[in-house]
């Protein structure tokens, strides 16, 4: 990770390809859905946690403080890693580089796309 706030393209890269998983099963996403909820509740983070392979819902919890905004803000998030396949956040590190963003350059629907932090795809 970089000295500044934010990592470059070039770390974010080499985080997608260091977390690439042996297997994904029905029960590893029930695993890593459980140990993210026992984290966000240390930190009594209000979020709403997804895991999907491809259209199938494998897991989901919405936590004290979440709301349906949450679960609108993750389809905009997945829907960007589907059309790129990339974390949301990369993607929009790589418009923010090029001096632009993701709401102004990309073209596509901010209603529909949301280039944040927070859908990282799984790959296996």
């Amino acid at each position: 990770m970089s000295t500044t706030s934010s990592p470059t393209i070039s770390e974010l890269i080499a985080q997608e390809r260091r977390l690439t998983l042996p297997h994904f099963s029905y029960d590893d996403a029930f695993v890593l859905g459980s140990l993210l909820v026992a984290l966000a509740r240390e930190r009594h983070a209000p979020v709403a946690i997804d895991i999907r392979r491809g259209a199938q819902q494998l897991f989901h919890a919405a936590l004290p403080g979440s709301s349906a905004d949450n679960d609108a803000w993750i389809d905009r998030k997945r829907k960007v890693v589907e059309r790129y396949g990339e974390s949301s956040y990369l993607v929009g590190t790589r418009f923010r580089a090029k001096g632009t963003t993701f709401e102004e350059s990309s073209r596509l629907d901010p209603d529909t796309y949301a280039a944040h932090g927070g859908s990282f795809p799984i790959a296996v």
